[in-house]
Formats: structure tokens, C-alpha cells, sequence
């Protein structure tokens, strides 16, 4: 967030609340319009075929992750995290198959 808002409030083009505003309408719109292609493309060789309860569990996963390390201080990867998320569903789903769950 920071390296997208912070031109606009630096250069003073905008105060940080509309910024934080702009981003988040960006952020939203691409979510809907391309969301979907970031976990596809994530998921391509991660986890053979990711469905929806799967891509909402690792979506889920990265969420807490991130608002926990958020809360505690602690820079983090936004990128990695989801990439971890969806790694833990490709090896929960291993483990389903394996087992026969």
C-alpha cells in the first residue's frame, strides 16, 4: 500500500485519507475484475486443480496472517503469504488424496 499512496500524499496531490480511499476503491476493483486469475495463476503447478472452497481457504489463511502480523508489528510479504496459503491448501488436498479423506 505504502509504495502506491505514498507519491499522492508526498507530493501532496492528495491528503492521506483520500489516497487510503482511491487505493482501496482500486484494490477492490481489481479483486473483482481479476482476482480470480492471481489464485489460478498460483495455483498452476502449486495445487493441480483449486476450487472455490479452496481458493476462499487460502484467501482466509493469508487474511489472518496478515491482519495478525499487521496487529503485532511485523513486516511481512503480502505476496507470500498468499502463496503460502495456497501451498497449504496444495498440501491439505496431498494429504486428502493420499489418505482418502
Amino acid at each position: 500500500m505504502a509504495n502506491s499512496i505514498s507519491p499522492l500524499v508526498g507530493s501532496g496531490v492528495a491528503r492521506f485519507r483520500e489516497a487510503l480511499v482511491l487505493f482501496s476503491v482500486a484494490v477492490f476493483i481489481g479483486v473483482m475484475v481479476q482476482g480470480f486469475m492471481v489464485i489460478k495463476t498460483l495455483g498452476k503447478g502449486i495445487v493441480s486443480e483449486i476450487d472455490i472452497a479452496g481458493a476462499v481457504s487460502a484467501t482466509l489463511a493469508a487474511f489472518t496472517w496478515i491482519m495478525l502480523a499487521t496487529v503485532k508489528g511485523v513486516p511481512i510479504s503480502i505476496i507470500h503469504s498468499i502463496t503460502g496459503g495456497v501451498i497449504g491448501i496444495g498440501i491439505a488436498c496431498f494429504y486428502m488424496v493420499s489418505l482418502a479423506i
